[in-house]
């Protein structure tokens, strides 16, 4: 496997753990949203959610060394645009707009969502 190939595996291993945080922090905020009626708690999750990919740039930066040119523009174009996102949420302190970060609006529940497409193109390559 080439250097590419290693460090694309390893930026996808890496993007597809904070997709698996992002997906559970949001479950976990419905529950404390609608079953324990805790708004604050549900609002730290979401919160959280939204550091998660404000940070994505810092957390590939060091693993697209080796990729080739194109893919390393890929890569950083996309964790830099949903790092955007979610800065301009986090600004705006909508919780609203922080729970809809990652789904458009013709999202149906089941399917996946923008990270994970973006992972899953990354993963495609």
């Amino acid at each position: 496997m080439s250097d590419s190939h290693t460090a694309l595996a390893g930026i996808v291993s890496r993007l597809d753990d904070i997709a698996v945080q992002i997906r559970t922090l949001e479950a976990e905020a419905e529950i404390l949203l609608h079953e324990q009626n805790d708004p604050a708690a549900s609002e730290y999750n979401m919160r959280r959610k939204t550091e998660l990919l404000s940070e994505l740039p810092e957390v590939v930066e060091s693993l697209t060394d080796d990729l080739d040119e194109e893919m390393r523009n890929a890569v950083e174009d996309g964790v830099d645009g949903f790092a955007q996102r979610a800065m301009m949420a986090l600004g705006q302190g909508s919780v609203f707009w922080m729970r809809n970060l990652l789904y458009p609006d013709d999202y149906e529940q089941g399917q996946p969502n923008d990270l994970e497409r973006f992972i899953a193109g990354l993963a495609g390559r």
